[in-house]
């Protein structure tokens, strides 16, 4: 906050769902805020309307982390019958609370949210963070060969990049598109499918684990990934597709500005 007022920005440009700036840029600040959106019209349109469907609906979006527990105890049946190693990150959930927009989230308490024995059972083959990770250092490391994602579309990239094969696990709003976009149209990564409610039992994370990792239909998601890594990188390199469009918009900003 106090580095925003130092700058005095004439605006800030920020992702859907950065909440906290939400509020506070325009509030707190007076600070004119845009949207921006990588999805489609289509995404942006149901993304407008979202309002009305939180006025007309008790569960929304916002409601989603009512089953967290009962889902929790899934994941861990299936991490553990997997027999994989993992890395799972299990970190407090975005509070919508105008006075705690700023205030560091409760570090989660592993040993008391996992089922019992858990830890103690996979402690050789696992490591659960209960807070923040550095994302791009773990995909960009040697040792990860999978990685399920609620596919965000800054985490698909990142993934991309890096050559990580992906199950698709969308929450809520566009995620859902970009699993079709991830696993039919790219085929970067395997469904994960869910029952009545929206959970996903441990059977099925069981076996999307299993066959990303050891399947024929795993070993073909990676190759594809790992052409789109090359793809990737010469779009990012001097003079690929990336770095041309990015310099084209801000050159269009620059033009707009003068008017």
């Amino acid at each position: 906050m106090d580095a925003l007022r130092v700058i005095v920005p004439t605006a800030v440009v920020i992702d859907l769902y950065c909440a906290s700036t939400m509020v506070a840029a325009p509030k707190i600040l007076n600070i004119p805020v845009y949207y921006f959106v990588t999805s489609g019209a289509c995404v942006f349109a149901t993304i407008l309307h979202f309002p009305t469907l939180d006025r007309q609906n008790q569960g929304s979006f916002k409601d989603m982390n009512k089953s967290f527990t009962c889902q929790l105890k899934e994941i861990t049946k299936g991490l553990e019958l997997s027999g994989h190693r993992f890395l799972w990150v299990i970190r407090s959930q975005p509070t919508i609370k105008k006075e705690e927009l700023f205030v560091p989230p409760d570090v989660l308490d592993s040993n008391t949210l996992l089922p019992d024995g858990f830890l103690e059972r996979t402690k050789h083959r696992g490591i659960v963070v209960n807070k923040w990770a550095q994302q791009v250092a773990v995909l960009n490391h040697k040792s990860v060969g999978g990685f399920v994602t609620h596919c965000g579309w800054n985490s698909v990239l990142e993934a991309t990049c890096f050559g990580v094969p992906m199950v698709a696990w969308p929450l809520y709003a566009e995620q859902k598109i970009n699993r079709i976009v991830m696993v039919e149209d790219m085929k970067l990564a395997l469904p994960m499918d869910e029952i009545e409610g929206g959970k996903v039992a441990a059977a099925e994370i069981e076996k999307r684990i299993r066959q990303l990792m050891e399947s024929e239909e795993g070993n073909f998601v990676r190759e594809v990934v790992k052409a789109s890594k090359e793809d990737a990188a010469r779009a990012m390199s001097d003079g690929g597709s990336s770095c041309v469009a990015l310099a084209k918009l801000v050159e269009c900003w620059d033009v707009m500005r003068r008017l």
